[in-house]
């Protein structure tokens, strides 16, 4: 039994999975859980850590940041919409 975590911008790739099957000598015995926290929390989470501590995101405005993001994913992976 192994226990990894990973980011949950995996999600967002739709060749992650493949590509983690093709990695591993055993793939028809992966198993994946996905635990998702509180989705407006989680938003919250990253962005006040990446704006507001990090100074990584120059947006400091949370609502037009999650718009942003928004609209990164749904062109990311259109699937999700």
């Amino acid at each position: 039994l192994s226990v990894v975590y990973f980011t949950p911008n995996y999600l967002c790739d739709p060749d992650a999975m493949a590509r983690i099957a093709a990695s591993s000598p055993a793939p028809e015995r992966l198993r994946f859980i996905v635990v998702m926290r509180d989705p407006i929390m989680r938003a919250f989470s990253e962005w006040s850590m990446f704006a507001l501590g990090w100074n990584w995101d120059g947006q400091k405005n949370f609502t037009l940041a999650v718009d942003r993001r928004r609209r990164s994913l749904q062109k990311c992976n259109r699937t999700l919409y």
